[in-house]
């Protein structure tokens, strides 16, 4: 049997959209017979990863309260870096920041609005998030702040709610099993559209029974305006 050494050479485009490569080859050795004890079949493979932009806040079909809170980050394309980020609403920017997160509030206008958030690269290309559709409310408005509520020592699933004028408002409140608010892992519920007069004052709410979980996630509800999904493993405390 001959020996054959082969030499392969795999790259990675960068900037380009996931690859993943499976090779089959046959290696003969130089004057040799085409025989099998001459064969070899090596099998290799190798990955790219892409871009991509992951937007937290505001979320897809979301009604939100200006201002508004806008969260995400940035993973590069194999060999990059993230330099810049950028907010757009409506097609226009809004707000840039040098590096590969965006956590900012900023004032939007009442009514429907489209917000895209992009990345730049450090080959210069862009990454661009889906376009996220939020509606900014007038009128009543209500101020959502998820947090970890601590009493007695034990931590509940909490939520910090203001108003920006006294009202008579519905209330209801979903907790969920694990982090993404999955309407088939509902744990608990509360509230259920009742009817609450409060004033300007931040109020704090949470749930009692599933004490030292904060492997959650909750939504909560004041008349059409929701918190968008709440994750307990990683809010702050109240």
């Amino acid at each position: 049997m001959k020996a054959v050494t082969v030499l392969l050479i795999l790259t990675c485009a960068v900037g380009v959209a996931q690859e993943h490569s499976n090779f089959g080859y046959t290696a003969l050795a130089r004057g040799a017979a085409s025989n099998a004890s001459d064969n070899h079949s090596v099998a290799v493979s190798s990955s790219c990863t892409t871009g991509k932009v992951t937007v937290t806040a505001p979320q897809n079909g979301q009604q939100v309260n200006s201002p508004v809170l806008f969260q995400a980050s940035a993973t590069p394309a194999s060999g990059l870096t993230i330099t810049r980020m950028q907010i757009y609403v409506d097609g226009v920017s809004v707000y840039s920041v040098n590096g590969a997160s965006v956590n900012t509030s900023l004032s939007v206008s009442a009514g429907a609005h489209k917000v895209v958030i992009t990345a730049t690269q450090s080959n210069g290309t862009t990454l661009s998030s889906p376009t996220i559709n939020i509606t900014v409310n007038t009128g009543v408005v209500a101020t959502f702040q998820g947090c970890v509520y601590n009493q007695n020592g034990k931590y509940y699933q909490g939520v910090a709610i203001t108003l920006n004028q006294p009202a008579t408002v519905t209330f209801d409140a979903d907790l969920y099993y694990g982090s993404t608010c999955n309407p088939n892992q509902r744990a608990d519920e509360f509230g259920f559209g009742q009817s609450l007069t409060l004033g300007t004052f931040t109020y704090f709410f949470w749930f009692t029974d599933f004490s030292d979980q904060l492997n959650m996630s909750a939504i909560w509800t004041i008349n059409s305006q929701t918190s968008g999904c709440i994750n307990y493993a990683v809010a702050p405390p109240c």
